[in-house]
């Protein structure tokens, strides 16, 4: 396929394998292919949605190849024939309950922003793997803002690692495109960066899909405890009962709680179309799900892949606003998708309490508006929760949370770049907040 610049934009691609590979003169210890497009980007204009791979010629290597040497490989498990997506004949693998099924290669997709703190524990996790088979690692890197390249520089001796930079960062839409692009295993599995897995979820994810080919898997993020007042109050209680709440879906409706952790068949990955939707900075996850859903893809929520999760809000001033662009993001969604049906959370109002809640949630939303007023009621909750009993601050930060998800809905930016600067503002809250 023929290279165009009107695919893509400042791109890079970096194939690095680990512990180098020798060049016949035995002088080159490393194989780097870079690839490097620029053009002017209209940003009134939608972005485009994946990019175009370099043919072979533009990089001066053969890049499947180069990937194939970059990947770990299991001594006896697999065939001397080129593992991957091109059919090749493969040695049988037992997986699980002893089903003989064709020996299949993963990719883990890790999209990152301003990952350095994060990404550490992450990819020695990944290290400690017990995956016997053939696996790659590729990190989705969007937008250079700190040391994120050396960090990933650091565990290459450890890892088969594949990086794609996008220097200007277009969201994480965006990078979870680039990456699954760049994955070249039979199974992709998103693991994004404030994640940490078992030794077993390679392993896992690949028996699930060993036994079933349309198929997402999904699985819920356990948060770690927040040691804050905010964490106390609210944080911990709230990823319980999301938990709870995604455990007890129905089986229609599990595409609801697709997020940080999926996995699935490369060939799969194609019916989601466009890939992740570039337009959708909140809720991208969930609904790349419910067009799969609708393609025939079941999604199965698995509890032994339950995953631990580092990156949950600390302070209630980045968990309010966050919840006013999470409610954006949900108009959008239904503007893409108005046949869709997401069930409200519970029953009409019955009793007067509830019905008071529901009124006060819109006289607040109505009052309120944008994520700098709902930035500064989070402050307020922040500087008070300390000396609030743990019931009454969770009342205060549930009603706050919810008043900013309906005025982000009725009122949050049409404009997806306002709410790209808004979810920035946001990563930079966070990253600021104390550890």
């Amino acid at each position: 396929m023929p290279l165009s610049t009107s695919d893509c934009a400042n791109e890079w691609i970096t194939v690095t394998p680990p512990g180098g590979v020798p060049s016949t003169s035995g002088a080159m210890k490393t194989i780097t292919a870079i690839w490097y497009v620029s053009r002017g980007h209209d940003r009134t204009k939608p972005i485009p949605y994946q990019v175009t791979p370099p043919p072979s010629d533009v990089l001066g290597i053969d890049k499947g190849a180069a990937r194939s040497r970059a990947a770990k490989t299991a001594p006896s498990t697999w065939a001397p024939s080129e593992p991957g997506r091109d059919g090749a004949d493969r040695t049988t693998t037992r997986y699980g309950d002893g089903m003989d099924e064709p020996a299949l290669t993963a990719s883990v997709v890790i999209p990152t922003h301003r990952g350095a703190q994060r990404l550490p524990r992450l990819l020695a996790a990944l290290a400690r793997q017990d995956f016997p088979g053939r696996w790659n690692v590729v990190v989705s890197v969007d937008g250079v803002v700190d040391d994120t390249l050396a960090t990933i520089d650091r565990h290459r001796a450890d890892l088969a690692l594949v990086t794609v930079v996008e220097p200007t960062g277009r969201g994480v839409a965006a990078a979870l495109n680039r990456g699954f692009e760049a994955a070249d295993g039979d199974i992709i599995i998103r693991c994004d960066d404030d994640l940490t897995p078992r030794p077993d979820m390679v392993r896992r994810h690949v028996e699930l899909h060993a036994r079933e080919e349309l198929l997402l898997v999904n699985a819920a993020c356990r948060d770690v405890a927040v040691p804050t007042p905010f964490g106390r109050s609210y944080g911990s209680e709230a990823a319980r009962r999301r938990r709870g709440m995604a455990y007890a879906r129905p089986e229609d409706l599990r595409w609801i709680d697709c997020a940080a952790h999926v996995s699935l068949r490369a060939s799969t990955w194609a019916r989601a179309g466009q890939g992740y939707d570039v337009r959708l900075p909140y809720g991208e996850d969930s609904e790349m799900a419910y067009r799969l859903s609708q393609a025939g893809v079941r999604i199965h929520l698995a509890p032994e892949l339950e995953i631990e999760h580092r990156g949950a809000p600390r302070l209630a001033a980045n968990r309010v606003p966050r919840a006013f662009n999470a409610g954006a993001g949900q108009r959008l969604f239904a503007h893409l998708h108005p046949e869709a049906v997401i069930p409200s959370n519970g029953a009409p109002p019955a009793t007067v309490k509830a019905r008071l809640w529901a009124a006060s949630v819109r006289v607040g939303a109505w009052t309120l508006r944008g994520p700098g007023a709902f930035r500064q009621v989070g402050r307020c909750l922040d500087s008070i929760l300390p000396f609030l009993p743990r019931a009454v601050g969770f009342r205060a930060v549930a009603w706050a949370v919810e008043t900013a998800g309906r005025s982000g809905h009725d009122h949050g930016p049409d404009d997806l770049f306002v709410l790209t600067g808004q979810k920035e503002h946001e990563l930079r809250a966070e990253a600021s907040s104390p550890r």
